[in-house]
């Protein structure tokens, strides 16, 4: 018996078809045996042999017969197993179907969230800028008003600039600076011969000898320059201590003996000597 009823991969459902069938086959030896050797290969194959069969008129009828009925089953039972393929294929289709409506949900879903997210946070951009232009308006306003009181306060007669107070003045103090008297006896040509001994000439608040403490010059006999001062008292008349204003003078070697003839004579700021002292040596010409 090629067919078995209770093999459900046949394609059969019913014994009674499967009998018949074998009933046919079994005619001739040819047809079980046809329906085993084929029973792996395609509907294809089968089909091409079974034309060689028919058109082979060396071939009894019998046996045609048995092979005939044998394809047909033989194409029942490869209908069968096509159909379990498509079922199979449909199932896996199915679930992957199902698999891709997943991922679609779920990026909606995604989708939905972000686009949630971006609502918030533009509405929250808008509300910050509609902050900042409402600061900023009121910082224009305030500033038009400083700049109309600014304006007003220009365009009226009270404020002028002869009305601003005036800036304190430093105050200033007078300070006696020591006069320097010459003898005419050293620089004069004469002087030796004792010519112009009884004038005196001094050179009131030109040059002074630059005081190092309490208005006295501290200048060595061996000194050949000395330090001075430019006496700006006498030339502008100001109340006030001139700034000092240093002056080299380089005084040649005949005239050491100068330095240890110098007179000191401190005057007030008003021009008059405070020393009691009458012999100062006058400065001849040079």
């Amino acid at each position: 018996m090629a067919l078995r009823p209770e093999d459900p991969s046949s394609g059969f459902r019913h014994g009674n078809v499967v009998a018949f069938i074998n009933e046919k086959m079994a005619r001739h030896t040819k047809g079980p045996e046809f329906y085993r050797e084929n029973i792996s290969l395609s509907w294809e194959e089968v089909e091409d042999k079974l034309r060689v069969i028919l058109e082979d008129s060396e071939v009894p009828s019998e046996v045609k017969e048995a092979c005939t009925w044998g394809s047909l089953a033989l194409g029942v039972r490869f209908a069968h197993r096509q159909g379990q393929l498509q079922n199979r294929r449909v199932q896996w289709l199915q679930g992957f179907a199902k698999l891709h409506r997943s991922a679609a949900l779920v990026l909606a879903s995604n989708l939905t969230e972000l686009k949630e997210q971006q609502e918030m946070e533009c509405n929250e951009a808008t509300f910050q800028l509609r902050l900042t232009e409402t600061s900023l308006a009121e910082v224009q306003r305030e500033r038009d008003m400083l700049r109309w009181k600014l304006f007003h306060a220009v365009r009226s007669p009270e404020w002028s600039l002869s009305n601003a107070p005036a800036l304190p003045q430093p105050a200033r103090t007078p300070c006696p600076v020591p006069r320097m008297c010459f003898s005419s006896a050293y620089l004069s040509p004469g002087a030796g011969k004792g010519g112009g001994g009884s004038s005196r000439s001094c050179v009131a608040g030109k040059l002074h000898l630059c005081g190092a403490e309490g208005g006295r010059s501290q200048v060595s006999t061996n000194s050949h320059v000395c330090l001075l001062w430019a006496w700006v008292h006498s030339l502008t008349g100001a109340s006030s201590c001139p700034a000092p204003y240093l002056i080299h003078i380089l005084i040649p070697m005949p005239f050491d003996r100068l330095l240890s003839h110098t007179q000191y004579t401190p005057f007030t700021s008003k021009g008059h000597s405070t020393g009691s002292n009458s012999d100062a040596f006058q400065l001849g010409g040079l």
